[in-house]
C-alpha cells in the first residue's frame, strides 16, 4: 500500500456519542503550502473536531490539570515538614484533593515507604538472627 492510500483512524467516546476522525495523508506529489492547508482547514471547521478540543480543554483546565513549577516546589517544602508530611501524604491519598497528579504523588510516596519499611524489618531480623549473639556479646563487652 502507497502513502496515498494510507488513512489513519482515531477513535474516541464518551458517555454520550463515540467520535471517529479521519485523517487522509496529502500526497507527495500535491504542490500547496502549508499555509493553504491552514487556510482550507479553517474554512470549513469541523464540529466533532471543536467536540473533541473543547474536552481536551477541560479535561486539562478541571481536576487534571497540571501542576506548576512553583506548585511543585510548595509541595516539595510541604514534605520537609515533619508531621505535616504525613497528614497531608494520607489526605491526599485518601481523595482529599482533586488534583489527580498530587493524589498519585502521594499514593506513590506512601506505597514506597511501606515497601522500604518492609525491607528495612526484614533486614533487621536477618542481620539478628545472623549476627544477633555476636553484637550482645560486644555490648556487654563495652
Amino acid at each position: 500500500m502507497d502513502k496515498e492510500q494510507m488513512t489513519a483512524v482515531a477513535t474516541m467516546s464518551t458517555d454520550e456519542e463515540n467520535y471517529e476522525i479521519q485523517v487522509e495523508p496529502i500526497p507527495e506529489n500535491t504542490e500547496t503550502s502549508p499555509a493553504e492547508w491552514e487556510t482550507a482547514a479553517s474554512d470549513s471547521p469541523c464540529e466533532r473536531c471543536a467536540d473533541y478540543l473543547a474536552e481536551i480543554s477541560s479535561y486539562i483546565s478541571g481536576d487534571n490539570a497540571p501542576i506548576t513549577t512553583a506548585g511543585w516546589i510548595w509541595v516539595n517544602l510541604a514534605m520537609l515538614i515533619p508531621p505535616l508530611n504525613l497528614i497531608l501524604l494520607f489526605l491526599w491519598a485518601g481523595g482529599g484533593t482533586r488534583r489527580t497528579n498530587l493524589k498519585n504523588y502521594a499514593r506513590g510516596i506512601l506505597l514506597t515507604a511501606v515497601v522500604l519499611s518492609l525491607v528495612f524489618l526484614i533486614t533487621v531480623v536477618i542481620a539478628d538472627r545472623v549476627f544477633g549473639y555476636e553484637i550482645r556479646l560486644a555490648w556487654n563487652r563495652g
